[in-house]
């Protein structure tokens, strides 16, 4: 076994046993407006509307501001930030970097199995990458996102308290990379970046 004589891996082990087993005995019976709610195709409804309303409701309650973003930038950037293209070396190298993951998205690849297979669909994998970053286009694919609630605390029938989590294919995760290498360089090299800047994912930007 992969933890024999680990105690830290086994205790990991251990610990993902019981959170799945907590998971997996979550209420079936949801309450929404004193309404009780079993039927599963409703139940997927009303999470769908919390989850996309999150944000704006969130955003609803942030006070405006008349401060221009660009005070917040230190200097003149005259130089336009550019996808430069992928090599099928560079892909490999961002692939392996990946954390190790059997989880999968929509279409069942797991980082895992692209690791197994990286060195036999590199140059067709490298080849779509580039044209991505040639025609600026995220392919749509990449985009679905299963979409899992997450228990909190609290009453398990209430919406409120669950967040969503939502598993990208693995496929996005390599672009991913290599768009954030790219970007963080040039971000690194004019010091775009304050020292009290968080690091947000470029990804979610391109989508």
């Amino acid at each position: 076994m992969e933890a024999t004589d680990d105690m830290k891996k086994t205790c990991k082990i251990i610990k993902n046993i019981i959170s799945r087993n907590k998971q997996n005995s979550l209420t079936k019976s949801f309450v929404d407006n004193g309404k009780t709610i079993t039927d599963k195709n409703a139940i997927v409804q009303k999470f769908n509307d919390f989850f996309v309303n999150i944000g704006p409701t969130l955003a609803s309650k942030i006070q405006p501001t008349n401060t221009n973003h660009k005070e917040y930038l230190s200097g003149d950037y005259p130089d336009s930030f550019a996808l430069f293209l992928t090599t099928p070396q560079e892909v490999i190298k961002a692939t392996n970097e990946l954390a190790n993951k059997t989880s999968a998205g929509y279409d069942n690849i797991s980082v895992n199995l692209i690791k197994k297979i990286i060195h036999h669909t590199t140059e067709p994998l490298s080849a779509l990458i580039n044209k991505s970053f040639e025609y600026g286009i995220v392919p749509d694919q990449l985009k679905i996102a299963c979409v899992c609630p997450i228990f909190i605390s609290g009453d398990q029938s209430d919406f409120t308290n669950y967040r969503p989590i939502s598993v990208l294919p693995a496929f996005s995760k390599m672009f991913e990379k290599l768009v954030h290498t790219r970007l963080m360089n040039y971000l690194e090299k004019h010091s775009v970046l304050t020292e009290n800047q968080f690091v947000i994912h470029v990804w979610q930007l391109l989508i």
